[in-house]
C-alpha cells in the first residue's frame, strides 16, 4: 500500500477517490487493481500520465489533481497527464562556498 498511497497519492476524501500521481522516473511505471463501492478499477500510473480504467461495475466519479471525472460502462477508460516532479537544485559545480 506504500507504493499506492505514496506514489499513486491515493486517498479516499468523503467516499470520493482522489490521486495525485508523483511517479519518479527511475520507477518507470506501477499498475494495481482495487475494489471500491463495488467497482472494479485498474490504475496504471506512469511518469508522464495516468490511466484510470473501469473494469466491472456501473460506474464511479474520481479525482486526478484536484479535478473530476466519471468512469462508466460506456466510456471505462480515462487519461489524465501528471504533474511533474521539480528536480532538486544543486550547487553550481566550481562554484566558490564562502562562510
Amino acid at each position: 500500500m506504500v507504493f499506492v498511497y505514496g506514489f499513486a497519492g491515493l486517498r479516499d476524501y468523503s467516499g470520493t477517490l482522489s490521486f495525485r500521481p508523483t511517479l519518479p522516473e527511475p520507477l518507470g511505471s506501477l499498475r494495481f487493481r482495487l475494489m471500491f463501492e463495488g467497482q472494479s478499477l485498474e490504475i496504471d500510473v506512469g511518469y508522464d500520465a495516468t490511466r484510470y480504467t473501469l473494469k466491472a461495475g456501473s460506474g464511479l466519479t474520481l479525482n486526478h489533481e484536484d479535478q473530476d471525472f466519471r468512469l462508466s460502462p460506456t466510456g471505462p477508460s480515462v487519461v489524465r497527464p501528471n504533474r511533474k516532479l521539480s528536480k532538486p537544485v544543486e550547487p553550481n559545480e566550481g562554484e566558490a562556498h564562502q562562510r
